[in-house]
C-alpha cells in the first residue's frame, strides 16, 4: 500500500465509524480503485495501520486527512465582479462546444441531463447572496458554463468544478488529492444531483457532514424525501433545508425545483 492508499482508505471509513454504521466493504474497494485490493486486503491494512497509530482514526497523524493549506487557485478571478454583459460572455464561450459534449448517452442518463440555463444562474446568485470571500463548488459541473458564470458575475474566491465524464476518468484519478483539497475549502456547494447513482450520493452525504467549511449547499434532489422531523441521521443532523428554489434549466420548459440547505 503507498501512502495516498492509505490516505484513501482512513478517509473513506471514518465516516462509517463516526455514524456508527457497518463498513460497506464492496462500496470502500470500488471507490480505492485499486483493482488488485481485496476486501480481505484493505481490513488487514486497516488492522495494521491501527496498530500503528492506535484504534481511534481521528487520532491518526495530520497527513491522513490533510486536505486543505496547500491548495491555490491557479486562476485570481478579477477583484470586481462583472455586473454587465454576463450572459453574453458566457454564452461566447461555451458557443464552440459541441453537440456530442452535451448530448445524453443512451444508458447512459448519469453523463450528462443538461446545464442550468443563464437566468437559472442568477437567480441562484441572488438566493445564496455569494459575496467575494466564497467559494463555490459544482460536483457534476457538466461543460462548467455555471461556473465560468457564477465566477463573473460573484468575484467569488475560486469556482471548483467536479465531473465524472469518462474521458476525465484518467485525469481525474491523479488528481484526486488536489481535487479533494480544493473541494474542502468551498463554503458554498451546488449539486446537480438529480440523476447521480446511489453510491455517489453516498459519498456526497458523507462529503457534506465531514466538511468543516460548506455552510451552504444547493441540491437538484433533497438526500432523503421521505424525511421525518425524527431522524437521526448525521446529514439531517447537521443541514436544514431552509427553502425551495425555482431554477430555470435547460432540460425542461418548466423551471425545476432546487433545495436551499444551511448548516
Amino acid at each position: 500500500f503507498s501512502d495516498n492508499q492509505d490516505a484513501v482508505l482512513v478517509r473513506l471509513v471514518r465516516p462509517y465509524l463516526l455514524q456508527q454504521q457497518p463498513l460497506q466493504w464492496g462500496t470502500v474497494v470500488k471507490r480505492v480503485r485499486v483493482q488488485t485490493k481485496s476486501k480481505q486486503a484493505l481490513r488487514e491494512r486497516l488492522k495494521t495501520l491501527k496498530k500503528t497509530h492506535g484504534k481511534l482514526l481521528d487520532r491518526f497523524p495530520a497527513l491522513y486527512f490533510r486536505t486543505r493549506s496547500a491548495w491555490q487557485p491557479t486562476l485570481q478571478c478579477p477583484p470586481q465582479p462583472i455586473t454587465k454583459g454576463t450572459h453574453v460572455i458566457t454564452e461566447a464561450v461555451f458557443r464552440g462546444v459541441s453537440q456530442r459534449n452535451v448530448r445524453q448517452l443512451p444508458g447512459m442518463p448519469h453523463f450528462n441531463a443538461g446545464e442550468i440555463a443563464s437566468g437559472g444562474v442568477t437567480m441562484l446568485l441572488k438566493v445564496l447572496n455569494i459575496g467575494a470571500g466564497a467559494t463555490l463548488g459544482d460536483i457534476g459541473c457538466g461543460i462548467g458554463n455555471v461556473l465560468v458564470q457564477v465566477a463573473l458575475e460573484s468575484g467569488s474566491k475560486a469556482c471548483i468544478g467536479v465531473e465524472v465524464r469518462e474521458e476525465l476518468v484518467a485525469a481525474a484519478h491523479s488528481a484526486l488529492f488536489s481535487v479533494y483539497r480544493a473541494l474542502s475549502d468551498c463554503s458554498v456547494v451546488l449539486v446537480n444531483n438529480i440523476v447521480f447513482a446511489e453510491e455517489a450520493n453516498l459519498a456526497l452525504e458523507q462529503f457534506l457532514c465531514m466538511s468543516t467549511v460548506a455552510s451552504q449547499v444547493v441540491l437538484g434532489r433533497k438526500m432523503y424525501p421521505r424525511h421525518r422531523n425524527s431522524c437521526g441521521r448525521v446529514f439531517c443532523l447537521l443541514w436544514d433545508l431552509v427553502q425551495p428554489v425555482q431554477l430555470e434549466v435547460k432540460w425542461a420548459s418548466i423551471s425545476h425545483e432546487f433545495y436551499l440547505c444551511r448548516r
